[in-house]
C-alpha cells in the first residue's frame, strides 16, 4: 500500500525535474519562457506523469481508508482479492504510460 505512495512521490518529483529542465533549456536556447504558449507546452508535455501521479495517490488513500474503515480490511481472503484488483489496476495504468509515451516517440 505504502508502493503506491511511494511511486505517486517519486513520480512528481521526476516531473517536476523533467519540467524544470526543460524551462532551463528553453532558457539556454534563448526562448521566451515567460510566454503562455510555452509555459503550455512544458505542462502538456507532463501531462502522462501528472495523471500517473494523481492515480497512485487516490489509489493509496482510497485503500489506506479501506483498510481503516472497513471491517473487512485485515482479513485474508479480502486482502488477496484486493491485492489482484490493485495488480489489475496497476497493469492498466502502466499499459497507458507505455502507449503514451510510443505515441510521443
Amino acid at each position: 500500500m505504502y508502493l503506491d505512495l511511494l511511486t505517486a512521490i517519486i513520480i512528481t518529483s521526476l516531473m517536476m525535474i523533467s519540467a524544470v529542465l526543460t524551462v532551463r533549456k528553453m532558457h539556454l536556447n534563448g526562448e521566451e519562457v515567460q510566454g503562455k504558449t510555452n509555459f503550455e507546452n512544458v505542462v502538456v508535455g507532463q501531462t502522462i506523469r501528472v495523471f500517473a501521479s494523481l492515480f497512485f495517490f487516490v489509489k493509496f488513500l482510497l485503500f489506506a481508508c479501506w483498510y481503516r474503515c472497513s471491517e473487512k480490511g485485515n482479513i485474508m481472503e479480502n486482502t488477496i482479492c484486493v491485492f489482484w484488483v490493485r495488480f489489475v489496476m496497476d497493469i492498466i495504468l502502466y499499459f497507458a504510460i507505455g502507449y503514451s509515451t510510443w505515441i510521443e516517440i
